[in-house]
């Protein structure tokens, strides 16, 4: 599993509060902070703290780990400020949110470890600076969409593993010229294997 650590600031007088045993819903005032990790805790639901009115300058969320299930909210609109979320290893159902489409400045996104079903929301295409995309074991499924390789330019690592995507592998993703990790396994894809992939040299160089 792939780990990513960045220096973030907290404010508003709000803690790292990760690694406890806190439960109950996430307060609204929460939205106030810059960064929060509040992974590894038992909170029961998001929604006082995600369906806030006022735009939200939170630019850094980890909630792994913090056995949060149902459906995600749909109210992501206020946090377009939002550089890295972390809802992995939870066990959220249903779709994945449409409004999560506005987090444009949306650097990491990781959904992986949950149960998320049906097809990718096409509004995760305005995710123009996304690096890390993993949503691997879920029970997503539909053909791998074209626009992962269009609308998403600065991809690096992408992982789906663990789905129920199926079909062939779109020569679109030939396009990611930045890519390093494409985890695709454990899927039910069919066809060969796109010759221009070995086009993307730094795929090659991580022997990957």
């Amino acid at each position: 599993m792939l780990e990513f650590r960045i220096p973030f600031q907290v404010g508003f007088g709000i803690p790292l509060i990760s690694w406890n045993q806190l439960e109950g819903p996430l307060p609204s005032f929460f939205s106030k902070a810059l960064s929060l990790d509040l992974s590894d805790n038992k909170f029961s639901e998001l929604d006082s703290f995600l369906c806030v009115t006022k735009a939200s300058s939170l630019s850094f969320l980890n909630l792994s780990s913090s056995s949060l299930s149902g459906e995600a909210p749909d109210c992501w609109k206020p946090f377009k400020n939002l550089v890295f979320l972390d809802l992995s290893n939870n066990d959220f159902s249903g779709k994945i949110p449409t409004t999560m489409g506005f987090l444009v400045s949306t650097i990491t996104l990781k959904l992986d470890h949950n149960k998320f079903e049906g097809e990718l929301p096409s509004s995760i295409n305005n995710y123009k600076s996304l690096l890390l995309f993993d949503i691997g074991e879920n029970k997503l499924s539909g053909l791998i969409p074209k626009w992962l390789g269009v609308g998403l330019p600065n991809l690096a690592f992408l992982i789906f593993w663990s789905n129920h995507f199926y079909g062939s592998i779109p020569l679109e993703l030939c396009h990611l010229t930045y890519m390093q990790i494409l985890d695709l396994s454990m899927n039910n894809i069919s066809g060969s294997i796109p010759k221009c992939l070995n086009n993307l040299t730094t795929l090659a160089e991580k022997g990957y």
